[in-house]
């Protein structure tokens, strides 16, 4: 059969003045970031001692729950639902079903979301009235971009589901979700009931179909659904209602906790679009399915998830079929030579450069599914993972060394004292400083999509930077065996309050609120405990003090969310430092990916640039030089209150997955007023543009890179060792 045809779818004075004239409204920032921690600490007592009240609803609906239009709805959705099977002039139908199901990781933080494995699917769909469907799976490939385990998906991951589910729903073949009561099932079907109300009426304009030119306007109710007890299984979302007949157009939804049968899912959200058919038969048209999992008793802050995006087409009206052939099994396979041979007409990566993974323009967000099935449920959150569990930000937080703490242990404790909030406690000792260390963050949605954000540390470890050499677990394998010390650590007391949006898919704002203590570190250790004869550099001194400040940031990344496809970063830093001056630091980057083949081969550039305004402390200068700054230099060599570094890097791939050939140019300017870089830094100015070249090799997956470099002028040849960077949030 042909690919399937597209159906008819619903879907001022000087800076120095300015920076002066508020610097003494900055000495009440700490106070007012202070006051913050005590609250959310509050706020955590008061929840867990409490019963939780309602979230704050974050649109006015136009109806109460149960109004008798919005049950009237849902009757006569029922009956569309019904009437659907039942329909004499549809007798039978053929169609054809293509789709790609993607496993990925996805961090609540970070940048890219690692693309583990794709698989490409077809299926030719059958129905008979009065309900009978046999679902062909006729083609199946599947590629891995990292090591993993084979595995099989359930085979309704790759299917279609047919009337929105049955008046059961069940997802993973039931061991995700099972025995859900549809909500547009008879009552006598459900248990406990649902709770409806109605929130919105548009008008929708449906493309013309080939056989009718002529554009369709029509009229489309929108339901929120959620169960009557929240503590029961039920579907958490939106119905959305053809005025006109009370077709099923579009759900868009969540499950209740209880739902779930697999401890490790965090939420399983599902959307359906139908399209209209020769006028009057509501048929599927799009499907997604996503699962997203965690390991029930650790937070990493990382989960991983499988989308399934299916779409159907090309649908044939009655056409002779042999009811025999639905006496068997609902879904069959054809055999492995045949689904391998099938003539896909691309290839399973295409999809993901095409803007597939994980979300579309146009159509629900996950993150909105989730927001809505929250604020539906009030009293409840919508995940299936338990509300208090170990907490490990990353490897090297559990056991790092460095040569201002030593070795250092640390862990943490995951909380969800409030439907809304969640909580994040680390700690931790230093055994070379003798320095224990605890951190406190919360995060709370509030209305309008935004999200209040609050943290406080104490003898929190930090970096110079602004650009980090490595992560973590490789800087202590370095150190410990080499003596060679990635970070330019310096200590911190801090307090910080801030709000965050997205204003859309792509943008997100934010502003915060910080206040923080800042001191030197010694140089605790002298010597790698591995090779004696290695000494470390020495720490750079910061100045200490209490510094005050206001920030704020703005951030875009392509909608599609391709892994570093394109990313523009901004942020503004207004402060003061009590002993020091005021100043204004501006950071930008950008990033932008060219010729691409699989993901993590081809070109991409980027730009980091930042320039300082006024007198800031030392911890706010800008380090570059050596790895994954300006390779072929002396590591952090160059230091600047302003600055400017780029790069344009290659990659291809040589033998998958084994070996692929890396190769990239670098260039780094810093500037600084005469004085600001202190002696004892070992730091210099740029004196002009510097420049550095790299080549060489990324092993088994790309996730070990070997590379060799050299800088220009006056620079020398390197050795560089580093894991891929998109992992440098977790180790």
């Amino acid at each position: 059969m042909s690919p399937p045809s597209p159906p008819p779818a619903l879907y001022a004075p000087d800076a120095e003045t300015a920076v002066r004239s508020v610097r003494h409204s900055f000495w009440n920032l700490p106070r007012i970031a202070a006051l913050g921690v005590v609250h959310l600490v509050l706020l955590c007592l008061a929840s867990v001692l409490s019963p939780p009240g309602p979230l704050p609803a974050q649109t006015a609906p136009s109806g109460d729950w149960n109004a008798p239009r919005a049950l009237e709805l849902v009757d006569r959705g029922r009956e569309a639902r019904r009437a659907l099977q039942e329909d004499p002039e549809l007798r039978s139908y053929r169609a054809e079903t293509r789709g790609n199901v993607y496993f990925y990781i996805d961090p609540e933080e970070g940048e890219d979301r690692p693309l583990l494995r794709v698989d490409q699917v077809a299926v030719d769909l059958y129905w008979m009235a009065p309900g009978l469907t046999q679902q062909v799976i006729v083609g199946h490939q599947e590629e891995k971009l990292l090591p993993i385990r084979d595995f099989q998906y359930f085979l309704d991951r790759l299917t279609l589901v047919q009337y929105g589910f049955g008046d059961r729903i069940q997802v993973g073949e039931g061991m995700d979700v099972r025995d859900v009561p549809h909500p547009l099932a008879p009552p006598e079907a459900q248990v406990g009931g649902y709770d409806f109300r109605l929130s919105d009426s548009v008008t929708v304009t449906l493309p013309p179909e080939p056989d009718d030119p002529t554009p369709r306007s029509i009229r489309v109710y929108e339901l929120e659904v959620r169960p009557a007890d929240p503590d029961n299984p039920g579907v958490v979302g939106t119905l959305r209602l053809d005025r006109e007949s009370g077709a099923l157009v579009r759900m868009d939804f969540t499950f209740t906790p209880s739902s779930y049968v697999d401890p490790r899912n965090d939420q399983v959200q599902v959307a359906l679009e139908y399209g209209l058919w020769q006028g009057r038969h509501w048929l599927p048209h799009e499907q997604r399915v996503e699962v997203r999992r965690e390991i029930p008793q650790l937070d990493l802050g990382v989960g991983t998830i499988i989308l399934a995006v299916l779409r159907t087409g090309g649908y044939e009206f009655n056409v002779p079929l042999d009811q025999e052939a639905f006496r068997g099994p609902r879904v069959t396979r054809a055999p492995p030579e045949e689904l391998e041979a099938f003539p896909f007409p691309e290839a399973p990566l295409d999809a993901v450069r095409s803007g597939d993974l994980p979300s579309s323009v146009g159509r629900m967000d996950p993150g909105e599914i989730r927001r809505r099935g929250r604020e539906l449920l009030e009293q409840s959150h919508p995940s299936g993972l338990p509300p208090v569990r170990l907490h490990v930000p990353d490897v090297s937080s559990v056991l790092r060394f460095n040569r201002a703490e030593g070795w250092r242990v640390g862990s943490g404790l995951g909380l969800r004292p409030h439907p809304a909030l969640d909580v994040r406690i680390t700690g931790g000792y230093a055994f070379g400083s003798r320095d224990p260390s605890l951190g406190v963050r919360g995060r709370m949605p509030l209305r309008s999509g935004l999200t209040l954000e609050v943290e406080g540390t104490l003898a929190q470890l930090r970096d110079i930077g602004p650009h980090p050499g490595s992560d973590g677990l490789t800087n202590t394998l370095a150190a410990v065996t080499r003596g060679a010390d990635y970070l330019d650590p310096y200590l911190t007391h801090r307090a910080q309050v801030g709000i965050r949006a997205h204003p859309g898919q792509a943008w997100t704002v934010g502003a915060a609120l910080h206040a923080e203590w800042a001191s030197s570190l010694p140089l605790t250790q002298e010597r790698a405990p591995l090779d004696g004869g290695r000494a470390f550099r020495p720490v750079r001194e910061v100045d200490s003090g209490l510094l005050a400040s206001v920030r704020g940031e703005v951030g875009w990344e392509d909608p599609y969310r391709r892994p570093g496809h394109r990313r523009f970063q901004g942020s503004l830093e207004v402060g003061s430092l009590r002993e020091g001056g005021e100043f204004a630091r501006l950071l930008l980057s950008a990033r932008l990916r060219g010729w691409e083949g699989r993901p993590g081969t081809g070109l991409t550039g980027s730009v980091r640039g930042g320039a300082t305004l006024g007198t800031s402390p030392l911890q706010r200068l800008t380090l570059l030089g050596g790895r994954h700054t300006l390779p072929g230099h002396p590591y952090r060599g160059f230091a600047g209150e302003h600055h400017i570094q780029s790069s344009l890097e290659g990659a291809v791939d040589a033998h998958v997955p084994w070996l692929r050939l890396r190769g990239g140019l670098w260039a780094g300017w810093t500037e600084a007023a005469d004085g600001r870089i202190p002696s004892n830094w070992n730091a210099q100015v740029t004196d002009g543009v510097r420049l550095g070249a790299t080549i060489g090799a990324g092993f088994f997956y790309d996730l070990l890179r070997l590379e060799g470099a050299r800088g220009y002028p006056d620079g020398e040849w390197q050795l560089l060792f580093s894991v891929d960077p998109r992992w440098w949030d977790r180790l």
